[in-house]
């Protein structure tokens, strides 16, 4: 009897032991796979991160780890996959109210994923009862992606329950000002941002855009002048408005502040596009084309801005001839080009 006893006893400690070598190799192989695709997220290999992902679809999802789930996701986000991303979020739904790392990550998936989404990131936010900055950021960005009234009305819940501690983070303040100018109220977004006694570049850029999106230009213009040392998106932001105003007096501050502007800001392309757009809304054709032809780093939104102040100048036919110079324009240059002489 006790011999059969001790023969039971033994097997159940060898079954035992396998299950539980088993699973010690389960965790190695989720940690390869996870270290694996965060080496390609790492590289911006998102792609081929999902492979990997796929190759080992076959296995249950639920035993993957945190680390796999949350690259996975990664990499959907940056691709910007929502199909893929949302499928992963049905698998493993389960799991989201048990796993921070995970609910953080569909969080971010939502919020950076266009076609009205990130109301599904404001969804899983509510589910959270203490986030953290970063997913606070996130539910900004939500809501500044949202625009609408119940992103308004949550921007400002979320602000006022937040600890006050996080008012000094310039990031969330910058994600706030953005949401708020988003979905329309300057007067709030005026008010926090007047009460911030550590504003940041970053800051000042969401006064900026917001002000330009809400058809102030002039109180972009103003704000900027109070900046000490612009960085390359806030000079940027200043050419847009003086852009959108298109009057000899931004066509005087585009000029004066080009003279000031860092030389080294003048290989930045997005700027000198800027810088060519507010030129020929305010009507200075020679100054533009000056610019244009001393620039030896010609991209397709420079020819793009000097084309479409062409049309709006009432000079085709110099819009025409600078298109043809284009080397081997691609059927979305083609696509614009046409849209340009369309809409002015």
């Amino acid at each position: 009897m006790n011999h059969f006893i001790s023969i039971k006893l033994i097997n159940y400690r060898v079954t035992s032991m396998k299950v539980f070598i088993k699973y010690l190799s389960t965790i190695q192989s989720n940690f390869d796979l996870g270290n694996e695709m965060k080496s390609c997220n790492d590289k911006k290999q998102f792609k081929k991160a999902l492979e990997l992902f796929d190759k080992h679809m076959k296995n249950n999802i639920e035993t993957y780890s945190s680390l796999v789930i949350t690259q996975a996701l990664k990499a959907c986000t940056h691709i910007k996959d929502f199909q893929r991303g949302s499928d992963i979020h049905h698998l493993i739904s389960s799991r989201i109210q048990h796993d921070f790392h995970i609910l953080t990550s569909l969080i971010h998936f939502y919020s950076y994923i266009k076609n009205n989404i990130p109301m599904k990131a404001i969804d899983l936010f509510n589910k959270i009862e203490n986030p953290d900055k970063v997913i606070i950021i996130f539910v900004f960005n939500a809501c500044a992606a949202l625009g609408t009234s119940e992103a308004l009305d949550l921007t400002k819940k979320t602000l006022e329950k937040m600890s006050k501690s996080l008012y000094s983070n310039s990031y969330i303040l910058s994600s706030v000002l953005d949401a708020l100018m988003k979905c329309g109220d300057v007067k709030y977004a005026e008010s926090v941002f007047n009460s911030s006694t550590n504003k940041d570049l970053s800051m000042y850029g969401a006064m900026m855009k917001g002000y330009i999106e809400n058809n102030d230009p002039e109180k972009a213009i103003e704000l900027f002048k109070q900046v000490k040392n612009p960085s390359e998106v806030v000079f940027n932001l200043f050419f847009n408005a003086c852009a959108t105003l298109g009057t000899s007096e931004s066509l005087d501050l585009t000029k004066k502040t080009l003279e000031k502007m860092p030389k080294s800001f003048y290989s930045n392309s997005y700027i000198l596009s800027s810088v060519l757009d507010a030129l020929m809304k305010c009507g200075d054709i020679k100054h533009a084309e000056s610019i244009f032809n001393s620039s030896t780093n010609k991209v397709f939104s420079m020819y793009g801005a000097m084309i479409k102040g062409y049309t709006k100048n009432n000079c085709p036919e110099k819009a025409i001839n600078l298109f043809k110079q284009i080397e081997n324009p691609s059927e979305v240059n083609l696509i614009v080009f046409f849209l340009m002489l369309v809409l002015n």
